[in-house]
């Protein structure tokens, strides 16, 4: 299935609210009217330009997918459309440490090592600041479990809609176990996307441990686990998209501007 493809949420899953526009500035008095002579004819008022809405208004989105899904491009084209705040785990630990909230300063020799509790809290935080509230956010890697989604909500944090980029574990299997790299150059190829140029570079590709048949199939087993207790969890605001089944190569970019084209679509409804 291409990113091209549409479909469309579940009947059962409630649409998006349509997205309250900003107010428009009140017509201003031209200058000339103000200032002409007495007894002249006044100037008709010049109407000022409205102010154009915020896309996002404090809408929140968490978005999840499959690993080679095409999902960190996607969200950085709609993060860029409407003007999302993207949030991370990292990025509000930075933010809590820069507060000093209880627990930043006990995490700082290992960070990547703090309990989804903190993370819960510091998103918490984080999402209560103000260009959040006005511009919206997105939020990508966390939760990743059922675990984690029930903090987030304990936490006050639930979002509007999430967005699952969905893509068969066939096709991404194929992403992954076709992937080689190149030990000289360093460069990826994909044996059916972006094949190497000549002999000599194919007779040295190596296949990463990772991009092995047995850690891609474990991997998606530990995807799917995590990913069905989350989905569950916030059954009732899941909308779902499809993901880009190109590896590399030219078409990689225009698929997922037809994924982000779609998510777009769904958010104006």
């Amino acid at each position: 299935m291409g990113c091209g493809a549409s479909t469309q949420p579940k009947a059962d899953n409630p649409a998006p609210k349509p997205i309250s526009e900003a107010p428009r500035s009140e017509p201003a008095p031209a200058a000339a009217a103000q200032n002409a002579p007495l007894g002249a004819e006044p100037s008709a008022p010049v109407a000022a330009e409205p102010d154009s809405p915020v896309k996002g208004g404090g809408m929140g989105l968490v978005v999840m997918g499959p690993p080679a899904s095409g999902k960190g491009e996607v969200l950085k084209k709609v993060a860029k459309e409407w003007g999302f705040v993207q949030l991370s785990t990292s990025k509000a630990y930075r933010y809590a440490n820069e507060k000093g909230l209880p627990g930043a300063e006990a995490a700082k020799p290992a960070p990547g090592d703090l309990p989804d509790e903190l993370k819960a809290t510091f998103l918490s935080h984080r999402i209560k600041e103000e260009d959040c509230a006005t511009k919206g956010w997105l939020l990508d890697g966390f939760p990743r479990t059922q675990a984690q989604a029930e903090l987030l909500s304990s936490a006050g944090v639930k979002p509007k809609i999430l967005i699952l980029i969905d893509l068969s574990d066939e096709i991404i299997s194929e992403k992954l176990t076709l992937r080689r790299v190149d030990p000289v150059t360093h460069k990826m190829y994909h044996l059916k996307d972006n094949p190497p140029p000549d002999e000599e570079i194919s007779n040295r590709l190596m296949v990463r441990n990772d991009d092995q048949p047995r850690a891609v199939k474990e991997l998606l087993e530990k995807y799917h686990d995590e990913t069905d207790g989350v989905l569950a969890t916030w059954s009732d605001i899941v909308l779902k998209v499809p993901g880009c089944s190109s590896s590399q190569g030219p078409d990689i970019d225009k698929e997922a501007d037809a994924v982000a084209a779609e998510i777009s679509a769904l958010l104006k409804k």
